[in-house]
């Protein structure tokens, strides 16, 4: 293993609490993030719930989840001394991340273009409510109004009743996971260009660019999303259960046709071999592999598939067997899971102040040379001051030295035009896409959307099955006539290749050649069979990225169990 990701990299945190968690991506990955603190310390130090009940500074476990690997200094940013020893520390950062009041920064002669004139590769990342700009930018707003705002509530809950909001915050969290994600996308633009960019983030505009679906259904029916509880709609104004009671329980599941089905049938053979399948066993099932088959008799199946749950365990339902069927995952179920202990998820920090360790939650994804990794607890007040302002007398002390042999590119000038707004951060990013049905698929779009050549794959036998969801155009079903499909693919190129053909697998290798990334979201264990795994495509092109992205990973013993993003908010615990 080499260093972490971003281990060359130093970050300047300026967030709240609600913020936090941006500058936490980029620690976790490897950059020195300095956490500067106010005299008297963040007020997230005082936010509970607290480390044995008892309410001290440095006791805070919201404090002690956000703040991992992070250096913590106390400026006042305000007063003109700390503000200098702040511009001195800008100077030679690479980041700079934020969340006061829009305007705050300018006012006291850190905004983004005094920091541009200091150092004019830094990147600063602003994340606010409702952005920098519009009616809304000085508004304050907690997460249940912004995801309200964003649009996330309007169709959650039940029909009879108010809209509902997943009970765990969510709303600044998307918003410092795209600050992050927007962060490192400047970042690559800066190492091509030289140039840094300020990164706005919108919490609002963060929930609703997920909405997805429900953009689609507006656009093309001029319908809103409605509340529909536990079902979900499967087409042809029919609707299907998702979350449904089990034994000792409940569980995630989702009936569906076409390419789905294959999903499905299991399920049925086992209600066969336990003699309670009723009508379903007389069910011609070849005729519904075609994804154009939605009749009112399969929305009277539900009660069939009622009354088997309710006849076995979430694990007897989950475990041995090849269904989309995830169980509701509490706390309890989410500590002991046997595929989170297997990929040693759970990792311990130790707190050398208290004389003990805990259990941290670890990464979500592996990355093989470059390591997520949660080295240190969360800073103590001022803990690394001396540490810090060292280094920068040390810097100024190096600089002075070799002031005469260091050159000084003057790159103000082309600073201060116009940025050309037709400007591609991802230009010349070369990307294979095997993604498929929603999650895969939303990845290379962000990627496409900002500049990278993304080659879609696919062929008419093995295609998205995004082609065959809901909405389609004039209401007639088509692999070429969804919404959601044209969603979520935006900007990318179509490429038809039967990779089950010899010519076929020898044109994709010949792309591997050609390709900077690949990306799949296929079952563990279907890209090498079709002979492009990793060790394969690295064989023609040693520089080449890989991104498995499936919903427990590439290895553990669930790692190959079938389901889809509605299954995971139950295992991840958010239907519980």
């Amino acid at each position: 293993m080499t260093d972490s990701l971003l281990s060359p990299y130093q970050v300047l945190d300026l967030t709240d609490a609600n913020s936090h968690f941006c500058s936490k991506i980029l620690a976790d990955l490897g950059a020195d993030v300095i956490k500067i603190e106010p005299p008297g310390g963040d007020p997230a130090r005082n936010a509970g719930p607290f480390y044995l009940d008892r309410p001290l500074a440095e006791h805070s476990l919201t404090w002690w989840a956000y703040n991992t690997n992070k250096r913590s200094i106390t400026l006042n940013i305000e007063s003109p001394g700390d503000k200098d020893i702040f511009r001195r520390l800008a100077s030679r950062a690479h980041f700079v991340i934020e969340s006061f009041t829009p305007g705050f920064l300018d006012n006291i002669g850190l905004g983004y273009s005094t920091l541009r004139q200091i150092n004019p590769g830094i990147i600063l990342i602003s994340i606010t409510p409702f952005g920098q700009t519009g009616p809304y930018k000085d508004l304050k707003a907690s997460d249940i109004v912004l995801m309200a705002m964003g649009g996330q509530m309007f169709s959650a809950g039940d029909p009879d009743r108010p809209p509902v909001r997943i009970s765990v915050p969510q709303a600044y969290l998307l918003a410092c996971a795209h600050g992050a994600a927007a962060g490192m996308i400047a970042l690559n633009y800066r190492i091509r260009t030289g140039q840094g960019q300020h990164v706005d983030v919108s919490a609002q505009a963060a929930v609703a660019r997920l909405l997805a679906i429900e953009y689609s259904i507006w656009e093309f029916n001029k319908e809103l999303s409605q509340r529909e509880g536990a079902l979900r709609p499967l087409g042809n104004g029919l609707k299907f259960r998702l979350v449904w009671p089990c034994k000792d329980g409940t569980v995630t599941f989702r009936f569906g046709i076409g390419g789905h089905l294959r999903g499905v049938l299991p399920l049925v053979s086992w209600m066969v071999s336990e003699g309670k399948a009723g009508l379903l066993e007389k069910v011609n099932w070849e005729a519904l592999r075609k994804p154009t088959t939605i009749t009112k008799e399969i929305e009277s199946w539900q009660s069939i598939f009622a009354d088997f749950f309710l006849c076995h365990t979430k694990t007897e339902l989950y475990e041995g067997r090849h269904i989309p069927l995830f169980p509701v995952s509490n706390l309890t179920d989410i500590i002991h899971d046997h595929q989170l202990e297997a990929r040693n998820h759970w990792v311990t920090v130790e707190h050398p102040e208290l004389g003990t360790s805990f259990t941290y939650p670890g990464s979500p994804t592996r990355i093989s040379l470059t390591p997520w990794q949660i080295k240190s607890r969360a800073p103590l007040l001022g803990e690394h001051n001396q540490k810090v302002f060292s280094e920068l007398e040390a810097t100024a002390l190096h600089n002075k030295t070799n002031e005469s042999t260091v050159s000084k590119p003057n790159q103000l000038k082309e600073l201060n035009q116009p940025n050309k707004l037709n400007d591609k951060a991802l230009e010349g990013l070369k990307v294979l896409d095997f993604t498929w049905f929603l999650a895969g698929t939303l990845v290379t779009k962000y990627l496409a959307d900002f500049g990278a050549q993304v080659l879609k794959i696919e062929s008419p036998s093995n295609f998205d099955q995004t082609r065959a969801s809901p909405p389609f155009k004039d209401g007639k079903p088509g692999l070429n006539r969804s919404a959601s499909f044209r969603f979520y693919n935006s900007s990318k190129k179509s490429v038809s290749i039967n990779l089950s053909n010899p010519r076929g697998k020898d044109m994709v290798l010949e792309l591997a050649k050609w390709a900077d990334v690949v990306v799949e979201n296929f079952t563990p264990g279907v890209i090498a069979r079709l002979g492009f795994d990793y060790d394969t495509l690295r064989q023609v092109n040693p520089k080449l990225i890989m991104l498995s992205t499936t919903n427990q990973g590439q290895s553990g013993p669930h790692s190959k169990h079938p389901g889809f993003g509605w299954n995971l908010s139950g295992l991840g615990g958010f239907n519980h």
